[in-house]
């Protein structure tokens, strides 16, 4: 059973993750659209984008924090701003200088510091550190049958957006 009584998230950990959902929200809209967007269409690839790989972003990190205090360590998600930084600048100044379709998907916006009152052992440390990709491929096993689904479902999505 998941105990969830010592996974507290602070304001700094909370604000630190969602500036970091919208940074790559952000550099997806960017990358996939380019910079001269329509305000619907920026919104709509925004949205979604917050909702999918925000919602991955969230449970690959808060995975990692939860085996790691599973294990009686502490932990939190910090933001590194000049990896965000970085992300939005490889997207936007190469389009900035060679125009659209130019750019690079990077992003690094920050870990989850674990702070260890005892030594961790390595097969700890092993699942700790594959707890965020596990999340993932979890997520990916749950969503995948809907990729699987006709074209045509998807379409009116994009319709709608315009």
């Amino acid at each position: 059973m998941i105990n969830l009584n010592r996974m507290k998230v602070d304001r700094q950990e909370a604000f630190d993750i969602v500036v970091s959902v919208l940074a790559i929200a952000l550099v997806f809209t960017f990358y996939q659209l380019g910079l001269k967007l329509e305000p619907s269409t920026f919104i709509f690839y925004m949205a979604a984008a917050v909702i999918t790989l925000g919602s991955g972003f969230v449970l690959h990190e808060l995975s990692h924090k939860y085996y790691a205090i599973k294990y009686g360590a502490r932990a939190r998600f910090v933001a590194w701003p000049a990896g965000l930084a970085l992300a939005l600048a490889l997207v936007v100044v190469p389009q900035i200088i060679w125009g659209p379709g130019a750019g690079i998907f990077f992003i690094a916006p920050g870990a989850v510091y674990i702070y260890a009152m005892r030594p961790i052992s390595i097969k700890e440390n092993g699942i700790i550190s594959l707890a965020g990709p596990a999340a993932n491929w979890v997520l990916c096993l749950l969503f995948l049958p809907m990729a699987a689904r006709p074209a045509r479902s998807a379409s009116y999505a994009v319709d709608a957006a315009r």
